[in-house]
């Protein structure tokens, strides 16, 4: 029973990077994954070059104060740190995007 536990789990682990990995592939959505301290574990290519990155691979072990202006950064750490202390998502909520010049949209 305790080795058909640990294989169901290790193939649900497996299932879940899957499909993360096939999400994070999907060119046109910005997606990220944080950890707990606010550090981007993985992202999609279409999210790191928004932060101005050649691709998704740069992404990892930086965090919105490496991406983003400080204003901006800020916003992200005040949501991360709600939605860490509720459990509640976000709905609705339309984030401010720089471009590479500057400029949100």
């Amino acid at each position: 029973m305790k080795k058909s536990v640990h294989s169901d789990l290790k193939n649900d682990k497996f299932l879940l990077s899957s499909a993360m990995a096939d999400i994070l592939r999907r060119d046109e959505d910005y997606v990220f994954v944080k950890n707990a301290g606010f550090v981007y574990l993985s992202a999609s290519d279409a999210f790191a070059r928004m932060a101005g990155l050649g691709s998704a691979a740069e992404v990892p072990g930086k965090t919105d104060y490496d991406l983003f202006p400080k204003d901006i950064a800020d916003k992200y750490r005040a949501d991360d740190k709600l939605l860490l202390e509720t459990g509640k998502s976000f709905e609705g909520i339309i984030e401010r995007l720089p471009e590479k010049d500057g400029q949100e949209r």
